[in-house]
């Protein structure tokens, strides 16, 4: 069967049949001064790009693909603190990232207790250019 990646962050693959996600949100912020100006209104002034984040949440159904570990290894290339390439499922690199967060809700449970249902939301945050 071909996997389908949505996107790829590190080694990690985002797909319809391991970790899918149903949302994904880019944000850019831009530092502007503001300078102040004698008798008249102040002036806003661009001074360069600021932070740029992704936000991206899913589920993972871990008896139907993909396994129990999806959100732990997720959790343990935050920890690496190595900036991750971050590349679409068309082939577009979008640069590389750093995991500022992970969270993880567990829903749905067996009877030993095991969860059928996984969610989970990663912010990634820009590295920036060198």
């Amino acid at each position: 069967m071909t996997q389908h990646r949505m996107l790829g962050l590190g080694d990690f693959r985002f797909s319809l049949d391991t970790a899918a996600f149903q949302e994904l949100s880019h944000k850019l912020t831009v530092n502007i001064a503001t300078l102040k100006r004698l008798k008249k209104k102040d002036r806003a002034q661009f001074i360069s790009a600021g932070a740029e984040t992704l936000s991206l949440s899913g589920v993972v159904y871990p008896h139907f693909r993909g396994g129990l570990e999806q959100i732990k290894h997720m959790r343990t290339m935050a920890k690496s603190g190595k900036p991750l390439l971050l590349v679409e499922g068309t082939g577009d690199s979008l640069g590389e990232f750093f995991i500022k967060s992970v969270d993880e809700k567990n829903t749905v449970f067996s009877a030993e207790g095991v969860p059928k249902k996984k969610e989970f939301s990663l912010e990634l945050v820009y590295c920036g250019d060198l």
